[in-house]
């Protein structure tokens, strides 16, 4: 069961045929119906009925179809973590500073930068300067 099956299952079962399923999703009729077909291999039931041209879901592809738009969701939802991450929207800052940048500079650019990036967390630790060069340094 690959990610690109799930998908064209999904867009078929949005789109309610395979024509536009295929259309949503930028291939080939026959590149979707082959999508469809590998992945009635692998969960080893029809998900379709065919009745005079038309696909209905079957009783089981429809209990499928629950669980695979919960799970795109989620892939979707990591994906756009990773683009957060990528982007620079999501994750943790750590900051060293000496106590003068510590005490006085950093509380009011840290502010501001929080406002805009509400998603990332930001660590602040005071230390001496000779403290943060060796830990710039290595």
């Amino acid at each position: 069961m690959k990610i690109r099956q799930l998908e064209a299952f999904r867009a078929v079962m949005t789109w309610q045929t395979v024509t536009r399923a295929a259309e949503a999703l930028h291939v080939s009729q026959p590149a979707v119906t082959r999508l469809i077909a590998d992945l009635e291999e692998s969960v080893g039931f029809l998900l379709f009925s065919r009745i005079r041209g038309r696909l209905y879901p079957t009783a089981e592809g429809q209990a499928l179809y629950e669980e695979v738009e919960r799970s795109l969701l989620g892939v979707e939802r990591i994906a756009r973590t990773a683009e957060e991450i990528r982007s620079l929207q999501r994750g943790t800052l750590q900051i060293a500073a000496a106590p003068v940048l510590a005490l006085s500079f950093l509380p009011r650019a840290i502010a501001e930068f929080l406002g805009d990036h509400t998603d990332i967390r930001i660590s602040l630790a005071n230390h001496s300067s000779r403290t943060v060069l060796d830990m710039v340094v290595g």
